[in-house]
């Protein structure tokens, strides 16, 4: 679990369902700051802070999925900062990686056929 390799972890969560999951797992770990926040066009519904150098985005897999995180990321990114996409292997999600590429010029490197990097 990432928690346990870094002094903060900020963790959005869309569905309620997986927010109640993952809090359960958490345990109470006090470096963690799991935040539940409604998706709207593909974007969190919450503020970030400056000087994320890790982040994973992960599904949904549908078209109103998470297209717009990249972009909500993108200015709160440190020079050098990775982001993980996971599901690259469905058709929608590798549509917004090469949005992603295009309109921020963000580099991409595929690790798997489901997973890839992006540096800033």
């Amino acid at each position: 679990m990432l928690a346990g390799l870094v002094g903060r972890l900020i963790s959005l969560e869309s569905d309620r369902r997986w927010y109640q999951v993952t809090k359960a797992r958490l345990n109470g770990a006090g470096n963690v700051d799991l935040r539940w926040c409604r998706l709207a066009r593909g974007t969190y519904r919450t503020v970030l802070p400056d000087g994320i150098d890790l982040a994973v985005i992960d599904g949904p897999r549908i078209r109103d999925g998470r297209q717009g995180t990249l972009g909500q990321l993108w200015p709160h990114l440190v020079s050098g900062a990775l982001v993980f996409v996971d599901d690259l292997h469905h058709r929608p999600v590798a549509r917004w990686v090469d949005d992603w590429r295009l309109d921020l010029g963000a580099e991409v490197l595929r690790l798997t056929d489901r997973l890839g990097v992006i540096t800033r």
